[in-house]
């Protein structure tokens, strides 16, 4: 497929049929509003880094380090497609301060067998979870294509040499391990904002997301809501 014109920069999808896809074809953005409040949260900053962590096809990467180019962005996917267009569409748009983990993140290290979506028909590619509560209730969370091995770490086995600044994290349900295992990370970077999704339409997870948001008070967080993501400050 030819490269598509979007808010987010150039963009070259690998399907047409998931509604990520979908809403960059007809509209050209994909939850703009995320970026927004990202903008919100750095704009006393000049410079660090930003996580993406689950970054899909690179709508929050792309637009961050064409934004924000005294910045680092961290991109974190666990889908080798993913990972590969992702590359690509850096490269489309001329983005150099971007990394690219791939890898997934979690409470600690490990080596999982995945099986990955089929990407010919999956509605929701990016609705694959790490999480087996989350693939027991939801259909579109399990992979129906080939499998592979994920590598999972600890972020707190990362090291970062400036100051995070904000974290997105969109990670289908496994949010709570992945910040059980940056404990050292968010006390080394004072605590930056968290921006993630809180899943509200899920009756199911409702206990689940009353577990992570007292975790992250017991953090020193406080929790605003805008729509469907919460934005976790100190």
């Amino acid at each position: 497929m030819e490269p598509i014109n979007t808010r987010h920069g150039q963009m070259i999808l690998p399907y047409t049929q998931d509604h990520i896809a979908q809403s960059l074809i007809r509209t050209a953005e994909y939850e703009w509003y995320v970026i927004e409040i990202l903008r919100y949260l750095l704009q006393q900053h000049d410079d660090g880094i930003i996580l993406d962590i689950g970054a899909n096809l690179g709508t929050v990467t792309l637009a961050m380090a064409r934004d924000y180019p005294k910045f680092e962005v961290h991109a974190f996917e666990v889908q080798p497609l993913l990972v590969e267009t992702l590359k690509q569409n850096l490269d489309l748009n001329n983005l150099r301060n971007v990394t690219i983990h791939e890898h997934g993140l979690g409470d600690a290290p490990d080596t999982i067998n995945l099986r990955l979506p089929d990407y010919t028909q999956a509605g929701n590619v990016g609705a694959l979870t790490l999480n087996p509560m989350v693939q027991e209730h939801s259909d579109i969370s399990v992979g129906h294509g080939e499998e592979t091995q994920i590598q999972i770490l600890p972020l707190d086995s990362l090291t970062f040499d400036h100051p995070i600044r904000v974290i997105k994290l969109d990670v289908e349900g496994y949010e709570q391990k992945v910040l059980e295992g940056a404990l050292e990370t968010l006390k080394k970077h004072n605590y930056p904002p968290i921006v993630y999704e809180l899943w509200g339409y899920n009756s199911w997870w409702n206990e689940e997301a009353l577990r992570l948001e007292e975790f992250l008070h017991g953090l020193g967080y406080k929790i605003a809501k805008v729509d469907d993501t919460g934005i976790a400050q100190r």
